[in-house]
């Protein structure tokens, strides 16, 4: 028993700090999605909306208690489904922004999706000028609108379009081989140095105005201090979901967004070589599933700009285990949470307070 718990032991005892980074921001985001305000709200939000099913089944019942119970519960889950990636998020950031401090690296600039969309690539806050109001920030989630070249946009669209039309010709060529990423070939130097290529022809189309709004998905960028080496500087991570992503569409979407993204970094000169300047997406949670096999072409990632979610953790200098700790802390106080709070609106339990 001392041997299984021995890895999640270590990880307590080396990256505490990060484990309770991300403690605290699921436990304020759960007692939120579990409080009385937050449920009442939300089931008259449900009554306005007079599902035609939901509605009429759960009114046709004539105990509203319970179907309080019923949707607060539901409305608990679903929202728990959707907000946990963002309280996921927001903890990566506060990681980076905190090992900043620690090592004194205060010129690094640490950007959540939130904060882009409030101005702060714009105002070029360092971790050295964040006070106590980055977590706010963290939090206040909007689109984020820039201007991009449409010189830019143009070539964009073009680049997609060429690497769209590649599923024909691939599946042809190579009919008998079996089915694997682009992204998981990571001896293929060509596949990478193609990639590589495009993103060279989008620097190089920023000719000048005009510019065209357009909204940007970046989850996490990170800018270093400038150093006179050739490696890169500055990382934009949009995060993804595996199953999602393996529908072609999707794929489609996320690469133009990438390409776009790339772009405007370029464009607002954040460092002065473009080649410093990564862009990836990238797995956030480890999923396991058999979607990788779906609508197989085209890719239109390498592993230069796919991360699978062991190099993301890496890049965080965090093992993922530290999530796995911080969920199982939480779960305990969730549990407490929902026996004393959304069991009591059950109508016997009522009954027996009377």
């Amino acid at each position: 028993m001392n041997q299984v718990n021995k890895p999640q032991d270590e990880c307590r005892s080396k990256f505490g700090w990060a484990i309770e980074l991300v403690r605290k921001q699921f436990q304020s985001g759960l007692e939120e999605i579990c409080s009385d305000h937050f449920l009442k709200a939300r089931y008259r939000e449900f009554e306005l909306k007079h599902d035609p099913i939901y509605a009429d089944l759960l009114g046709s019942m004539e105990d509203r208690p319970l179907a309080e119970t019923f949707v607060s519960y539901w409305m608990i889950a679903q929202t728990l489904a959707t907000r946990s990636r963002f309280w996921l998020e927001f903890s990566v950031a506060e990681m980076l922004i905190h090992q900043a401090r620690q090592t004194r690296n205060l010129g690094r600039c640490v950007y959540s999706q939130a904060m882009l969309s409030n101005g702060w690539l714009d105002r070029r806050v360092s971790v050295a000028e964040m006070g106590e109001e980055c977590r706010e920030h963290l939090t206040d989630r909007r689109p984020w609108r820039v201007l991009v070249q449409s010189s830019a946009l143009q070539a964009i669209d073009l680049l997609v379009g060429e690497q769209e039309r590649e599923r024909v010709e691939r599946q042809r060529a190579q009919p008998q081989l079996s089915f694997v990423r682009d992204w998981q070939r990571q001896a293929s130097p060509e596949i990478a140095a193609r990639d590589c290529s495009r993103l060279t022809k989008i620097a190089r189309s920023l000719k000048g105005p005009p510019a065209s709004e357009v909204t940007l998905q970046c989850n996490l960028l990170v800018i270093e201090p400038s150093r006179r080496d050739a490696l890169p500087h500055a990382w934009a991570v949009r995060f993804i979901n595996p199953k999602t992503i393996s529908s072609h569409a999707a794929r489609k979407q996320e690469r133009v967004n990438l390409l776009r993204l790339y772009a405007f970094l370029v464009q607002e000169k954040i460092l002065r070589d473009p080649k410093q300047i990564e862009v990836c997406v990238a797995e956030l949670l480890p999923r396991y599933s058999g979607f990788e096999d779906r609508d197989r072409y085209p890719d239109y990632f390498s592993s230069e700009t796919y991360w699978s979610t062991e190099r993301f953790w890496n890049f965080v200098g965090v093992p993922f285990a530290v999530v796995t700790c911080a969920i199982q802390d939480v779960a305990k106080e969730f549990r407490d949470r929902l026996r004393s709070g959304l069991r009591g609106l059950l109508p016997q339990d009522q009954k027996a307070r009377a």
